[in-house]
Parts: structure tokens; C-alpha cells; sequence
């Protein structure tokens, strides 16, 4: 599973996303330049 999480966050990345900070529960609250918002990705992918 990992693996799968890892790939994901390196697909934000090179999309100009970053992390923002932890959210509540299992999410991590990551920015999308393109959009200009903040949006939520489960942390346990």
C-alpha cells in the first residue's frame, strides 16, 4: 500500500501541488496551483 501512497503524492507534486498540512482523521490537506484551493487526500491510500 505504501507504494500505491507514494506514487500518488508524487503525481501532486509534479502536478504543482504540495502538501499543506495534516488533516482531521486519515487526511493530509494538499494545494493546487492550477485551481488556487486547498483539497483533501486520504493520508492511508
Amino acid at each position: 500500500m505504501a507504494e500505491f501512497e507514494k506514487k500518488v503524492r508524487e503525481i501532486l507534486k509534479d502536478n504543482n501541488c504540495w502538501f499543506v498540512r495534516r488533516g482531521k482523521g486519515d487526511h493530509d490537506i494538499w494545494y493546487s496551483s492550477i485551481t488556487d484551493k486547498n483539497f483533501p487526500v486520504d493520508s492511508k491510500i
